[in-house]
């Protein structure tokens, strides 16, 4: 995709945004950064998948249920809803795997420690993707910070020259 069109448009960091939230990835290939953009398509797809398949597609809901009559497993389906903000943030990959869930007859939920890692993995990758699509949104609005390079003249490859330890 290129920047002409939408070189200074102020639709330039909504739209890298969207795109960052929809596919991992994809904010940043908009931007014309590609290299970057496939690392983190790679990245976030892989590890938001291996989640799925280790706690199947009903890992992405914040409705889980909890036992009856245990305060441990109450504490741990509230806790669910937290992570299932951070699932969302996977953008496509979690309303489709939300979506297919919601369908899912006869799919069950995963206990201890299958579906408990699968919220792990699934979230950290929705959380690493909140990273990614600020990352696309500094980088639209050029706010990048340059390192400058430092002079050959300031480097010291050695100790100091005239005046040596005694």
């Amino acid at each position: 995709m290129s920047n002409a069109p939408l070189g200074n448009s102020f639709l330039r960091a909504p739209i890298a945004a969207i795109l960052a939230w929809l596919i991992p990835g994809l904010g940043h290939i908009f931007l014309g950064h590609k290299v970057r953009g496939v690392i983190f398509l790679v990245v976030i797809t892989f590890t938001f998948w291996t989640g799925v398949a280790v706690g199947g597609v009903k890992c992405v809901d914040p409705y889980k249920p909890v036992q009856q009559h245990s305060t441990a497993h109450e504490q741990r389906g509230r806790a669910r809803s937290w992570w299932f903000f951070a699932q969302i943030m996977n953008g496509g990959y979690a309303v489709a795997t939300h979506a297919i869930g919601l369908r899912a007859e006869g799919a069950s939920y995963l206990s201890w420690p299958s579906g408990d890692i699968a919220s792990v993995y699934t979230g950290v990758a929705g959380l690493l993707n909140l990273l990614i699509i600020i990352d696309a949104l500094v980088r639209a609005e050029g706010l990048a910070v340059a390192i400058a390079p430092s002079s050959s003249k300031s480097r010291s490859t050695g100790p100091p020259k005239g005046g040596g330890s005694t």
